[in-house]
């Protein structure tokens, strides 16, 4: 292992949209089909908020990952069998806003991943795991 760690700051990936999302909007435009074909208000009512809300949770995620950094600390070789030092950092540059709730992972190849939540980052302060 050489001596200094090396660093690499990475900005953070856009929102993506989880299987639990897509079933969710599957779930509202069934309503909405549902009210269409019934004639029935509050099944149409309840299917389009669905998507109004699927809408509200993106621009709120893209809110939430905003001024947030990833920094990669680790070492630039490593041997087999022999432990090393490895740091995800989530850099919170925001000045108000803290970050909560977001899951930080990194692949170094296809086996090779690792993944980390991240509670709660206050505003200009930074969470490592």
């Amino acid at each position: 292992m050489e001596a200094g760690p090396h660093q690499q700051i990475i900005q953070t990936p856009p929102v993506t949209l989880t299987p639990r999302g897509i079933l969710f909007l599957l779930v509202t435009f069934t309503l909405i089909m549902i009210g269409v074909l019934r004639i029935d208000g509050d099944l149409i009512a309840l299917g389009t908020a669905g998507p109004l809300l699927g809408m509200m949770v993106i621009i709120m995620g893209k809110w939430n990952l905003r001024g947030i950094l990833l920094e990669l600390s680790a070492p630039s070789r490593v041997f087999a069998d022999t432990p090393f030092d490895l740091r995800l950092t989530q850099l919170n540059m925001r000045s108000l806003f803290d970050a909560c709730s977001t899951d930080l992972d990194h692949s170094f190849s296809q086996v090779s991943k690792i993944e980390t939540h991240a509670i709660w980052t206050a505003a200009r302060s930074s969470s490592t795991s």
